[in-house]
């Protein structure tokens, strides 16, 4: 699979070395010869991309100084055959030459990538010019004032189509629910424009009222057709009006009067309510009650569907002596039947036009904000670029450039890449198997990954991609007459042969629920070494007899999550310091404790753990607004804001930041007149002074600075950051930081106020994500998706007994659309509003949840390495069919095993296999008993030093701040006239940004890319435009300038050194504008917008001079003997004017800077 000519296909088990194997491709794509840059690796996460980098430059880096007989050894070992002569030479360059190519390797996520690609091509791609990617907290708070905006535009137009659709929501659904909805439609923004497009037939074009349009017909409404036309309709029933209704009523009177009998009561009661509804809504409600059976799912049914539904509408007696009123009945009932499938259609596409015009709105106004902004989002990164590459009209420009620079391609997680992630994928690749690149037979495409392991559907993971991909790039491959290797991965390097036993013995009979390949049963390297499954007795959840403490958190845990982490916490104090049957030493950091989300266990499992003085490896994930290190610089503001505020003072008090005690407190608070401030300023207290003064002092700052330089200061200068280390540990380093960042992020997009701010982080919903580590001190505790990737010596597998579907987690936005290219979503309904598109919706997306959870446990399973433990929670009442539990122990656990006779659980721990191996030695080198005493040296504890000064910079720019003379000896132009200070630095600034930007662009489009780049510059100033394009374009098109425009030059680039001076060593850093490859060395071009330009370069102003006398000096030392050229270019005439040697070096001299020799 590693081999550099083939193409190659892996689906490789968990544990069986695919990150290895795609280390040794690409290591053997180099040393077959393949420039870095010609390799594109893809990665699920960052994390996996470092973890590659990692592998792959340790292996070169071995290389390097590897003795001659060892490296022949791994070459031979990694190719199957023995080095040349060259190829050994070339081994021990290829660390320098990674490391040299422009860029790196690109071992990147598929987003890194996408972003790459389109700060490339921004013209093609429609994107702003080096646009910024938004961070989760700028995305949430823009999409936060678009919505606000809207609502705003909403209130002040409330008959307009906007209002109207506000109004809807607001009368029909609660505030939550509406909010909601709308977070979801902004979720799947993609694929509601994929939805506009589609229904109106053209990529670029459509709105939302061709979707709208789309969905009433899918809903099989005719135009026109609402709810209340409908209701109409319902009411309009022959042989059925208002007066048959009431002579039928008079009759079952007269009837019950002689005989009463419950099912005519009932029936005259639904006839009096059709009689005595006020508007057609009401009386065709109460005409679907007579007529139609609500049957438990809230769906209605006919006499088709309940037959004895048709004898207990009226009494038996009643019904022989009115011969054709049960015919009539039912006729009518089917005549609604059908009218009320259409009145819950139309219900439903009333709802959600009014949730799609609300939320096209929002969605308007957020794309708005990020074009005035000049910024993407996340998801527009893989959106952009897969437009891009497949229905941009420059994707062949595009593709062709990517043609010349990409030959190999390697995606890793396969499994995990979404169908927009694939299409860039394909996109790339469309030429590697067609036409000339094809018979050369240099192009290959690498895929690894296992379906059975694709746990990210929420993330838009499609696992059936993966073979569906396989087929596809088969076909293209087998076509081209290429080579194509697809090979299963099925020997594990990771668990024993019990713990892959136990794998194959629960899925035995569920293979096609969790791969769409061959099963391959696992077979382990490891078979020397035994390990073991423990399958744990159940905790019984009780039916509490006795209403719970009312003071309790509603998501505290119950008594039986406490008992469960209680049990788990034990077994692991009794392993740690103990010998696994493999030989290995038990360490916290081997111990791994799995479960399906982040719930009231895990606050259990936590508090076991410290109560069992365990030691932990601290959460995953850590919500930053909820977090008591943040709540108490909340606190801290709200106070700052409004002193009397005494809930928040007293938190502020109690807080690390003032530091009093329980006691204290109540001695200043209890018995007090007024407020808690008042009575804090006027005690006289040591501790109350301090923190008086304290909180006077930050109050006086709070007003002067903003909220980043208010807690920036409270923390580092105040040693509040200190403060809180202490009292809540390491993990509140990560908690400020984030809070901090969000400070900056705040007043990049608001006028920063400390009250905007404390509302800015309530409203967030922000966590860290601390990526997990391979080796930790402290037992883990992690959800199986925060696990994926991991592995431990011992993993706990914890079933809390809760089900497998959740209705409550379905999607607000129910898809049920053909697929996607072919998407249409409803707003999700209830009761008697649910149709039957969402029914077969949640019957897809439900036997998906499914196999997602039996993937879940798969990875899960698979986690552990030596000793995996089963363990859970039955519920109270259901057994929840199919859960972790119960197919694990169903397969493993034997009928004849003892149970205990009150609850049917298992007597004790049950081992399996039966009967076990023995163990194996203790491993030589293992650590035994505790850890080791650490010797802290002195110096840690103390200040570190002063650094030495840097040298002083010298920006050539900035003419080392030497002004330019007043006036410049040389031809104005005709017409020109001196532009204000602002407007000239503009002007100037968009000359430099289209001279960067425009020489790539086919000549035709370069206009047009030069509108769209400056869009946003010249919102204020858009007659600009024509000037700087102009003056722009005849730069490009001088005869004089063009070849320095070409493949051999770069722009704004980036320069650093030191140059000697009589005062010392000085630091220069700048950008030259263009810099140009010449075959004896390097030619520096600089830009100057100016509108004088001078005759010769005599007249050239100094400063400009010494500007490029300075990039010369550093490239003349980079490169001794290269003839290095400088020139300025005045694009005002446009004009080329090159330095001489002598006249730089001049200048050189006149700043005491060694001049070189010059004729």
């Amino acid at each position: 699979a590693s081999d550099p000519a083939s193409s190659a296909w892996v689906i490789a088990n968990a544990g069986s070395g695919k990150t290895h194997v795609l280390t040794q491709r690409v290591v053997r794509l180099l040393l077959a010869g393949v420039d870095p840059d010609a390799i594109l690796c893809l990665t699920f996460t960052k994390v996996a991309a470092a973890e590659m980098s990692r592998r792959i430059f340790g292996h070169l880096g071995r290389w390097t100084m590897m003795p001659e007989a060892e490296l022949h050894a791994a070459i031979l070992d990694l190719q199957g055959r023995p080095a040349t002569g060259p190829q050994l030479r070339q081994a021990r360059r290829l660390f320098a030459r990674a490391l040299e190519t422009p860029g790196g390797l690109k071992i990147q996520t598929i987003h890194a990538f996408c972003e790459r690609l389109l700060h490339q091509f921004p013209f093609e791609a429609n994107v702003p010019g080096q646009f910024a990617v938004l961070d989760d907290t700028s995305a949430a708070a823009l999409i936060a004032s678009a919505r606000a905006r809207v609502m705003a535009e909403a209130a002040r137009e409330p008959e307009g189509r906007l209002g109207a659709a506000m109004r809807y929501l607001a009368e029909n659904a609660t505030d939550f629910a509406i909010r909601e909805a709308l977070d979801c439609v902004v979720a799947e923004r993609e694929a509601i424009r994929r939805w506009i497009a589609m229904s109106a037939g053209d990529e670029g074009a459509g709105s939302i009222d061709d979707a709208l349009a789309d969905l009433r017909r899918r809903l099989g409404l005719l135009p026109g057709e609402t709810g209340e036309s409908i209701c109409r309709e319902i009411c309009l029933a022959a042989g059925w009006g208002r007066q048959d209704c009431g002579k039928l009523a008079e009759a079952l009177a007269e009837s019950l009067a002689q005989a009463p009998h419950s099912t005519n009561e009932r029936a005259r009661a639904r006839l009096l309510a059709v009689l005595g509804a006020e508007h057609h809504g009401a009386e065709a409600e109460a005409r679907l009650d007579l007529f139609l059976h609500l049957e438990p799912d809230k769906s209605y049914r006919g006499y088709e569907a309940n037959h004895r539904f048709r004898s207990h509408r009226f009494g038996a007696d009643f019904g022989r002596a009115n011969a054709d009123l049960l015919d009539r009945f039912e006729t009518e009932s089917e005549r609604l039947l059908a009218l009320t499938r259409k009145h819950i259609a139309a219900r439903n596409f009333a709802a959600t036009e009014a949730l799609l015009v609300v939320a096209d709105a929002i969605l308007q106004a957020y794309a708005a904000a990020k074009r005035r902004s000049g910024a993407l989002d996340f998801g527009d990164l893989i959106v952009k670029a897969r437009n891009l590459l497949s229905r941009s009209d420059a994707a062949e420009w595009v593709l062709y450039k990517l043609d010349r620079r990409i030959d190999h391609i390697l995606v890793d997680e396969a499994q995990d890449t979404s169908p927009d992630q694939w299409a860039v994928v394909q996109a790339i690749a469309a030429d590697f198997f067609a036409g000339e690149t094809a018979a050369d037979g240099r192009r290959t495409i690498f895929a690894v990954g296992d379906d059975k392991q694709s746990i990210f559907g929420f993330q838009g993971a499609a696992p059936h991609m993966l073979a569906e991909m396989q087929r596809f790039f088969g076909r293209k491959i087998a076509d081209a007459e290429r080579s194509f290797i697809e090979r299963p991965l099925f020997l594990s390097f990771r668990s024993t042969q019990e713990v892959l036993g136990a794998v194959d013995q629960v899925f035995r009979g569920r293979e096609a629920e969790v791969t769409a390949a061959a099963y391959e049963a696992h077979a382990a390297r490891r078979h020397g070494e035994p390990g073991k499954v423990v399958v744990l007795p159940r905790i019984v959840r009780q039916v509490a007899e006795e209403p719970e403490d009312w003071t309790a958190p509603f998501d505290a845990p119950t008594a039986a999550e406490v008992a469960l982490a209680d049990r788990i916490a034990q077994e692991i104090g009794t392993l740690i310091g103990t010998t696994l049957p493999s030989g290995k030493q038990v360490a916290p950091g081997g111990i791994l404790i799995l479960a399906r989300k982040r719930d009231a266990f895990f606050s259990a499992m936590n508090r076991a753990l410290r109560r069992h003085a365990i030691r932990a490896a601290g959460a995953d994930r850590i919500p930053v607004a909820t977090h008591i290190a943040v709540l108490d610089l909340l606190a801290l503001a709200d106070v700052m804001l409004l002193p009397e505020d005494d809930l928040q003072l007293a938190a502020c008090l109690k807080s690390p930041l003032i530091g009093l005690g329980e006691d204290e407190l109540m001695r200043l608070a209890a018995g007090r007149r007024g407020s808690l401030w008042a009575a804090l300023g006027a005690s006289r207290d040591e501790p109350f002074r301090r923190a008086a003064e304290r909180l006077a002092a930050w109050r006086a700052f709070a007003d002067r600075v903003t909220p980043f330089r208010f807690f920036a200061t409270i923390l580092g200068p105040d040693s509040g950051r200190r403060a809180f280390r202490a009292r809540l540990g390491g993990e509140a380093d990560d908690v400020l930081d984030a809070f901090l960042s969000q400070a900056l992020s705040y007043e990049a997009i608001e006028a920063p106020s400390l009250g905007g701010f404390a509302a800015f982080i309530r409203a967030s919903r922000s966590e860290i994500k601390r990526e997990a580590e391979e080796r930790s001190e402290g037992v883990r505790l992690m959800t199986v998706h925060g696990a994926k990737g991991l592995e431990a010596d011992i993993v706990f597998l914890v079933d809390t007994g809760g089900q497998i579907v959740v209705s409550s987690h379905r999607k607000i936005l129910v898809p049920f659309g053909d697929g996607r290219d072919s998407p249409a979503f409803l707003w999700r309904r209830s009761g008697r509003d649910v149709t039957e598109l969402q029914r077969k919706a949640d019957l897809a997306a439900d036997a998906e949840t499914r196999r997602e959870y039996l993937r879940l446990l798969y990875v899960a399973m698979t986690r552990a390495r030596d000793v995996l433990y089963v363990c859970g929670i039955r519920p109270e009442k259901k057994e929840v069919e199919g859960c972790w539990y119960s197919l694990a122990a169903n397969a493993l656990v034997p009928d004849e095993a003892e149970r205990d006779a009150e609850t049917g659980e298992l007597a004790g721990p049950y081992i399996w296999p039966q009967p076990e191996r023995p163990p194996v030695p203790a491993k030589a080198g293992e650590r035994r008993g505790g850890e080791p005493p650490v010797h802290i040296p002195p110096w840690l504890s103390e200040s570190a030093p002063s650094p030495a000064r840097p040298p002083e910079p010298l920006r050539p720019s900035r003419a080392l701040a030497e002004p330019d003379p007043p006036a410049i000896a040389g031809s104005r132009l005709e017409g020109d006239a001196t532009a204000s200070g602002d407007l000239a630095l503009l002007r100037g600034r968009l000359v430099h940004r289209l001279l960067q930007a425009l020489p790539g662009a086919p000549e035709e489009r370069r206009r047009a890319h030069a509108g769209h780049l400056l869009a946003a510059e010249l919102i204020a100033h858009p007659e600009l435009f024509e000037d700087v394009w102009r003056e722009v374009g005849a730069v490009l098109a001088e005869p004089a300038l063009r070849d320095n425009f070409g493949p051999n030059s770069r722009a704004e680039v980036a320069i650093v050194g030191q140059v000697a001076r009589a005062g010392g060593d000085y630091a220069v850093s700048g950008q030259i504008d263009r810099l140009v490859r010449t075959p004896d060395g390097w030619r520096i071009l600089d830009f100057k917008t100016a509108r004088v330009v001078p005759e010769t370069a005599d007249l050239a102003p100094p400063g400009y001079v010494l500007q490029l006398a300075l990039y010369r000096r550093l490239l003349t030392e980079m490169r001794p003997g290269a003839e290095i050229e400088a020139a300025l270019v005045w694009t005002a005439a446009p004009k080329i004017m090159p330095i001489p040697a002598r006249s730089m070096e001049q200048a050189l001299a006149k700043l005491g800077i060694k001049a070189f020799a010059f004729p």
